[in-house]
């Protein structure tokens, strides 16, 4: 319920007009129901973030943005650096920051809303700068810290509005719960929230973010406060702006409180004033991912684990605190962990517990370093710049990880998905799968060296879906650039899972019904080869007639549906390229001639070919490879009707161009047909079936089992 009515609450403290909201509302983010889930640009510019929402944020399913404070704040040069914690120190709630203008701010909110992505501010209201201070802030307001002194004008805050009185020092044991919400956090001056001055500082300041068109709130530090004294500030909190929000909707409120167990002050104690962080969340599933804890048992992750209940939580693997090591952490999973931290992400966009956060960060070496910037002596942030694929150059020392293309595949798996209940769930070793109602399903295997190769029911349609995490769906070509999955009648998967490796499929990533001509097709080419030569394949419709036969031209519509290792990069981006199986390729000669070995050259080789084997325990294995090691297999749905009745020749040539001889096949095994009545020169293949052959031999044999 998001309906509210203007009334007067009366507080043991006195007198004040509240909207009177549903507890409830403040835990609902005001966007898309199949948007729920926020990044944190953190140290992004408003410029930065506004061109952000137009640019990519909007394509995603991303739907919030966590900004960092937009507050003036200290100016604390150290080791010719302006570290990212002085963001963290208000002078005054002005509108100028590190991060941009006021008026920058309110054009990165207006740019935003237009784009459908809601702003939600990282607001600091439990203190202001540290103690013993004096000077001038970022906007070039005047502060004094010293304790009893203390003086910010700007806001306006003196001596009275802080805990001097109560506690003149910083928390030294957060067992006692009245040192952790009176004394200073980290020497940072305590403001006294039971003072009227001081609620209505900071309700005005939240007011007036609101009546800009933020969507909510992170209150940072919610953990020191009185939870009864923040509850009377968020509650004289106006409705969101009707230009943007729908009439009456309460803003979206979440609050940081570091909560791992072992200290008195608990989560749960703030849940009626909007969502919590859950810090043990990250925590679990990092734990998880470096296999000190196991995901056989998370089949129930979530308020099973004694968490506090999921509709009030905020998740995510880490903050901009942990991730230095500060604020719980030390053993979360960071972009720094590569791989491993993927997967964290890959799984917390799949499961079904909380509001999740993806953190976009910048490359970091001390714990304080500030985000990328001109340096000395006015440090402005400089802009994150993106390459060709659309992820940060490293250069500009941006890792921008809601950029990295599995995680935004991901986001859209969990925008297709995010309301949908997770079933079928299995689980092994290190290892879990589940779909996500009938329109998602999910794998996962964390063994650090088995495969898992998985028969189980998705509830998904039937039909070939895109690998979410190695690729994405190209509609015009209706074609996968990762791996492609199959789906048979029964709604049901046969593949393989490679050790630390996730795979998601969705029913936003299904390749379009293909044209009933168009038939699964594999070849398998037995050839032993060296470490780092490939081979490619060449085909066309048989020719009935022995005249001209080379410079036949009948070119096979094809689309490349193989299961394949993702560290083969290469064959990743040939196949991207390569639609139709065809004979004659004009440049090829030229390649052969200067023996090019690159990429771009190796496409002119003819449609390339993967490496299997049936050993269950290589990256390499393939369920269809029944027949050993080096066969290398061609997996393809192929337009039989530009076949000569289902049958096509072929040959296969090396990546240094040189094409195999003639073999003057006739006839193949496990067939009583009669070829065209004459011989073939090359080998002879099957469309809709399984075809295996030997390089240079005459051998070919045909599994009319059904594919």
């Amino acid at each position: 319920m998001n309906m509210c009515e203007f009334s007067l609450l009366i507080f043991s403290t006195g007198f004040f007009y509240s909207y009177a909201f549903n507890s409830d509302c403040f835990k609902q983010l005001a966007v898309d129901p199949t948007r729920q889930l926020l990044v944190h640009l953190f140290e992004w510019r408003w410029t930065d973030i506004a061109m952000e929402c137009k640019n990519y944020l909007w394509k995603s399913g991303i739907g919030a943005v966590q900004v960092s404070p937009p507050n003036e704040h200290i100016i604390v040069v150290e080791n010719n650096d302006l570290p990212w914690w002085s963001r963290y120190q208000p002078i005054s709630y002005q509108l100028y920051s590190r991060s941009g203008s006021e008026k920058e701010f309110i054009n990165m909110v207006e740019e935003c809303n237009k784009y459908g992505i809601r702003i939600i501010v990282d607001i600091v209201i439990n203190h202001m700068v540290g103690a013993n201070k004096e000077g001038y802030g970022w906007h070039g307001s005047y502060f004094k810290s010293t304790p009893f002194e203390e003086y910010f004008p700007s806001v306006p805050y003196n001596e009275s509005d802080f805990h001097d009185k109560i506690c003149n020092g910083n928390i030294e044991n957060y067992g006692n719960v009245w040192q952790v919400r009176y004394c200073r956090l980290v020497n940072l001056v305590d403001l006294d929230h039971s003072k009227p001055n001081v609620q209505a500082s900071i309700v005005a300041y939240m007011n007036r973010l609101i009546d800009i068109g933020v969507a909510g709130f992170r209150i940072d530090a919610a953990k020191h406060m009185w939870p009864d004294m923040l509850k009377k500030i968020i509650y004289q909190l106006k409705p969101l702006n009707s230009a943007y929000f729908p009439k009456n909707q309460c803003p979206f409120i979440f609050n940081e409180v570091i909560d791992q167990g072992g200290e008195p002050i608990k989560a749960e104690e703030y849940l009626d004033i909007g969502r919590v962080t859950n810090f043990k969340y990250g925590l679990d599933l990092s734990a998880a991912v470096r296999r000190r804890k196991n995901f056989k048992y998370m089949f129930n992750f979530g308020e099973a684990w004694n968490y506090f209940p999921g509709n009030s939580a905020l998740v995510f693997v880490d903050n901009h605190d942990n991730q230095r090591g500060h604020g719980g952490g030390g053993s979360v999973l960071t972009f720094k962990d590569g791989n491993a931290y993927k997967m964290a992400v890959h799984f917390m966009l799949a499961w079904s517990y909380g509001l999740p956060r993806l953190m976009s960060s910048y490359y970091f070496n001390t714990a304080n370093q500030g985000p990328p910037s001109i340096g000395f002596p006015l440090f402005h942030t400089t802009s994150p710049m993106f390459n060709h694929d659309g992820k940060c150059i490293a250069s500009t020392g941006w890792t921008c990880e809601h950029r990295w293309p599995s995680f935004y595949q991901m986001s859209l798996f969990h925008q297709n998905t995010s309301n949908e209940a997770i079933w079928n769930i299995v689980v092994d070793e290190h290892r879990i799968a589940f779909s996500k109602g009938n329109d998602g399903f999910f794998a996962l295997n964390n063994h650090p060296t088995e495969n898992w190769i998985l028969h189980v029911n998705t509830g998904l349609t039937p039909g070939y879906y895109c690998d979410h995490i190695t690729g994405n769906l190209n509609v015009e070509r209706n074609s996968c650039s990762g791996k492609t999955v199959f789906v048979n009648s029964n709604g049901q998967i046969h593949l393989l899972v490679r050790a630390e490796e996730t795979l998601a499929i969705s029913s936003i990533n299904a390749l379009s019904k293909f044209k009933s001509s168009y038939r699964r097709t594999l070849v398998f080419v037995k050839k032993k080869t060296k470490i780092g030569e490939y081979l490619f394949m060449r085909g066309r419709r048989p020719s009935t007639r022995l005249k001209n036969l080379w410079k036949n031209k009948h070119t096979i519509p094809i689309v490349h549906i193989a299961d394949y290792d993702p560290n083969f990069t290469d064959y990743h981006q040939w196949k991207q390229h390569d639609n139709m199986l065809q004979w004659s390729l004009s440049s090829s000669k030229i390649a052969s001639k200067e023996k090019k070995s690159t990429v771009e050259s190796l496409l002119k080789m003819g449609s390339p070919l993967i490496w299997t084997t049936d050993d269950k325990h290589s990256n390499a294995y393939n369920i269809y490879n029944r027949y050993g090691a080096h066969y290398w297999m061609l997996d393809v749905m192929m337009d039989c009707s530009k076949t000569e009745n289902d049958w096509f020749e072929f040959k296969i040539v090396k990546q240094d161009g040189e094409a195999e001889k003639i073999i003057n096949i006739k006839q193949c095994e496990n067939t009583y047909l009669l070829l065209l009545g004459r011989k073939i020169n090359h080998h002879l293949a099957r469309c809709g079936y399984i075809n295996i052959v030997e390089y240079g031999m005459q051998n070919c044999t045909i599994d009319l089992e059904k594919i």
